[in-house]
């Protein structure tokens, strides 16, 4: 099949032609299956006829794949020899790393190093013993607006200082791989089973929703995997695509949730004085019971004022990815009524 051309500009400022078309691989494995985004890409695969392989954990509650056509594999993905194994019995020739941890809590550091950084680096060492030729990484918009490229010192949220170190992996793996970095901002959309779901649940139930001051970009699940997928129709490598959407407040989302949910929508932010009370006393409800606290300092800190993603970032994956985010009040509608369907 011949594929469309796109012009647009390079990092350097000089023209350059990227393929815009049909997909370059047909074996695929995608981490985070069971998760919000890599749902998604799974169903955005789908959609182009493939069938991809997908990791899952012995503990995955696997009607979290419902809905989606995929070969299961269950592996240990810090495992780096069962993992080649894996990709050379398959024949994959992309890996799509949408898998991780999100916790911020401290108490959960050792696991979320291992789960974002170790097998970050068990992914790519498979990659590159295994013949896979392309890698697409999803970590966060946090890690651009907190840390400088390559700096991990000093970052005090665990989450982003292991993304940000699974990053450099990535990073270092060019050369040997093509690689891309995807940095989704608030991501938004069905499936979500353990992230902004958080104020689906507590609307619906009509208790107390803690509520944070500040803006931020919020960007359709549906969209962002959509630009997962055309990354794998491009020559690109080495490149940053941020992702964004309607820049709203906390408080502008979580009205809008609240109008599709048929509930009141609340009028008025949470004082911070209210917000870090909350979360330093669920802190140390944490340590005593060793639960994750529904909130916790750190999450909050990250969850303040979001500067809107920067012109240039914008003009590159609207120009590489075409990616021209949909109002995100089709992603709560979504959201919405996939829980009523549980």
């Amino acid at each position: 099949m011949r594929r469309a051309v796109r012009f647009c500009p390079s990092l350097n400022g000089v023209g350059q032609i990227y393929l815009i078309g049909v997909l370059m691989h047909d074996n695929i494995f995608v981490t985070g299956a069971s998760g919000c985004v890599g749902w998604h890409i799974c169903r955005e695969l789908n959609r182009h006829g493939v069938k991809p392989h997908v990791s899952v954990r012995k503990t995955t509650d696997l009607s979290r794949l419902d809905g989606i056509d995929v070969h299961v594999v269950s592996i240990d993905l810090a495992d780096r020899v069962s993992l080649s194994a894996v990709f050379k019995q398959n024949e994959i020739q992309a890996v799509m790393h949408a898998a991780g941890n999100v916790s911020s809590w401290h108490g959960s550091t050792d696991q979320s190093y291992r789960d974002n950084v170790v097998v970050t680096q068990a992914i790519v060492d498979a990659c590159r013993t295994s013949g896979v030729k392309e890698l697409v990484y999803t970590s966060t918009g946090a890690t651009l607006c907190t840390v400088r490229d390559g700096q991990i010192s000093g970052v005090k949220n665990p989450y982003i200082k292991h993304k940000k170190m699974a990053e450099n992996i990535v990073i270092n793996a060019m050369g040997s791989l093509k690689v891309n970095i995807v940095h989704p901002i608030i991501v938004i959309g069905e499936h979500d089973h353990n992230n902004y779901v958080f104020f689906f649940k507590t609307i619906a139930e009509g208790g107390f929703l803690p509520i944070p001051r500040g803006r931020i970009e919020f960007c359709p699940a549906d969209d962002v995997a959509k630009a997962h997928v055309r990354i794998l129709k491009t020559d690109v490598t080495g490149q940053r695509f941020v992702l964004g959407g309607e820049y709203l407040s906390w408080l502008e989302f979580v009205q809008k949730i609240a109008r599709v949910s048929g509930k009141t929508p609340p009028t008025k932010a949470t004082s911070r004085i209210v917000l870090y009370a909350i979360a330093y006393m669920e802190q140390i409800k944490g340590w005593f019971t060793g639960k994750e606290p529904k909130i916790d300092v750190q999450t909050l800190r990250m969850l303040n004022d979001g500067a809107p993603v920067p012109a240039y970032f914008k003009r590159v994956s609207e120009t590489i990815l075409d990616y021209r985010p949909t109002p995100i009040i089709d992603a709560i509608e979504q959201c919405y009524l996939w829980r009523q369907s549980l």
